[in-house]
């Protein structure tokens, strides 16, 4: 401005309009035939349940590696997403998700978490 370069201090006022705007990411959700596709790729029943349970509650895959056998209500049919003392959700909220019929049983008894805990109800 003092030499007359610019009229105007550009980061005088409005500041966004100095940031380039960056397309929204689009969201790539899985087709039923793309998932089946998917459940038979996998290459055992572990990663078909894992794949299942993420699939059905959403469950982002560091949330499925840490849950535990207390987290699943088959009674209530609710899962239980907690903060644990190593692991923490992304919004480090603890939350339930209601199962659906899809994910009850069968997929929740291939996910194991520990030596003592291989294989569950099913």
């Amino acid at each position: 401005m003092q030499r007359g370069y610019i009229r105007q201090n550009p980061f005088r006022g409005n500041r966004k309009n100095l940031f380039i705007a960056e397309a929204e990411p689009v969201l790539s959700i899985l087709e039923a035939k793309e998932f089946e596709k998917l459940i038979v790729a996998c290459p055992d029943d572990r990663w078909r349940g894992i794949c299942t349970v993420g699939y059905y509650a959403g469950l982002r895959l560091g949330e499925i590696a840490n849950l535990a056998w207390k987290d699943l209500d088959f009674k209530e049919r609710l899962l239980h997403v907690d903060n644990k003392e190593d692991h923490r959700t992304k919004s480090r909220t603890n939350r339930v998700i209601p199962m659906s019929g899809a994910d009850v049983g069968g997929p929740f008894g291939y996910v194991y978490h520990d030596e003592t805990l291989r294989y569950g109800p099913g």
